[in-house]
């Protein structure tokens, strides 16, 4: 498909060249020094490192962090072409002025401590990153995130009193001299259960990163998420504008806000699936924090199936395409707890219906076949299963009970589910559905629809089938309808 094949070309494009600083500078630690080594041959091995590193440091050849990119590959600015200026001046008497830290292709931004364990969990030991994390309302702290023997861990890298970064006993001017020191010389930046930590190889920015003057916003717009408006905007990939549909946080200090979009976009950047919404990127430039998801031309199938007549044809295809999604999340252990027609967006080919790509997934939970609810939450009841009703409980076959809800929408032209049930609430619509009641089937629900909804609906959840069989049996009543 045409949306598959942009994002297949648009991934990896944004690579990464420079080169390392040529001239190091480096001051030891009078007081305050957080590295004691335990034996004298450690010491001298140290000291003998920075005599070495001292020598090193006049040569005019250069070296990468584990043949890490120092600068982005950009077309040539005004910005670049001084900086490089600026390195052309070493060995000739003129002091060389620091490179930003935003500019090392090593340098993640405010990337949350979760994703930069997603980023690490998935390369050697002795590879990390860099990063800022917000202390105050004012000032952020740089984190070193690293893959140790162990664990990700993360260190905030201290600042002495004269404004130099270091870890143990030496002090350096900046992050990156900081880091080509205990690179190259391979003195370790702690001490980790009796096991002593390594830089080996910096990790670039993945391609989902994305800083914020990157992102064109339209002033205008779509819509009002759970934590800030949604807007429509651009970005530029792989020579490609992409079109976008961008979550915002409307309090920057909204950190449970910020944590529940990052979290969002974490579960939908790790599924690939034509019926699943595709997630971009997400800046971290700033505490700005913005989600860039694909933006999708026919808007919500609830807006679309008020408004429009579809077949029944039309209409189960549509279904399958929601369950070939809900199948592959079930498989990959994630629950999406709010199934409904206003959580798919539609794709439209020529003005008609061509599929339906599954989206918010901003209740799910990763890594689970059963999840409960210990907090005060909102849910969505007219689309929730009995045991969810009563017990706050969310399974693979409540996920099921859910899509039967989807389908009486298909095929209701979205009407509200259980209208007829009024006065409303969680405890009533528990009732009611106990006594034996379901949700009636419209008259051009085909009859095996008719009973494949009825069947999600079972009070048992062990009777109800799995996604599996409901593609299987959508799949069978396909080839009895009329094209």
């Amino acid at each position: 498909m045409k949306n598959e094949q942009d994002r297949d070309s648009a991934k990896g494009s944004r690579d990464t060249t420079g080169q390392d600083c040529s001239k190091e500078k480096y001051h030891k630690l009078t007081i305050g020094a957080a590295y004691k080594p335990g034996t004298k041959s450690r010491l001298d091995r140290i000291r003998y490192a920075m005599k070495d590193f001292m020598v090193n440091r006049r040569s005019k050849s250069s070296e990468k962090l584990g043949q890490i990119s120092k600068v982005s590959s950009q077309p040539m600015t005004a910005e670049r072409a001084m900086v490089e200026s600026r390195l052309e001046k070493v060995g000739t008497g003129q002091k060389e002025e620091p490179m930003p830290l935003e500019r090392y292709s090593y340098y993640h931004g405010c990337l949350s401590r979760l994703d930069a364990e997603d980023i690490l969990s998935s390369v050697p030991v002795g590879h990390f990153l860099i990063r800022a994390s917000k202390r105050t309302k004012e000032s952020f702290a740089v984190v070193l995130s690293i893959h140790t023997s162990t664990n990700i861990a993360h260190y905030q890298i201290p600042v002495d009193d004269s404004g130099k970064f270091y870890f143990n006993e030496f002090a350096f001017d900046t992050v990156h001299e900081l880091l080509h020191f205990h690179w190259k010389q391979r003195v370790p930046i702690s001490l980790l259960h009796d096991n002593e930590v390594f830089l080996v190889k910096a990790v670039d920015r993945p391609d989902w990163l994305f800083d914020d003057n990157e992102v064109i916003l339209e002033p205008k717009p779509l819509g009002e998420g759970n934590f800030g408006a949604v807007y429509r905007g651009y970005v530029m990939l792989g020579g490609r504008k992409i079109a976008l549909a961008i979550k915002t946080l409307q309090n920057p200090e909204d950190k449970h806000g910020r944590e529940e979009l990052l979290k969002e976009a974490r579960v939908i950047r790790r599924l690939k699936h034509p019926n699943i919404v595709w997630c971009v990127g997400i800046t971290v430039s700033s505490e700005a924090t913005m989600v860039l998801l694909e933006f999708i031309t026919g808007g919500s199938l609830d807006k679309y199936l008020r408004k429009n007549m579809l077949t029944p044809t039309t209409k189960v295809k549509l279904l399958l395409g929601v369950a070939n999604a809900v199948e592959y999340i079930h498989k990959n252990e994630v629950l999406h707890r709010d199934l409904a027609a206003r959580n798919c967006l539609l794709v439209l080919a020529n003005d008609r219906p061509e599929t339906v790509k599954l989206c918010d997934f901003g209740l799910s939970q990763e890594k689970v076949k059963e999840y409960q609810l210990t907090v005060v939450q909102q849910i969505p009841v007219r689309w929730s299963a009995p045991e969810t009703l009563a017990d706050r409980l969310w399974t693979q076959k409540t996920d099921v009970w859910s899509y039967g809800v989807m389908i009486y929408e298909f095929f209701s032209n979205a009407s509200l589910p259980y209208f007829e049930v009024e006065p409303f609430d969680g405890k009533i619509l528990l009732h009611y559905l106990k006594e034996g009641n379901k949700l009636r089937a419209s008259k051009d629900m085909p009859p095996d629809v008719v009973k494949l909804m009825h069947s999600t609906f079972d009070l048992n959840p062990a009777l109800r089938p799995n996604m599996t069989q409901i593609v299987a049996t959508i799949q069978t009543i396909l080839k009895r309808m009329p094209k």
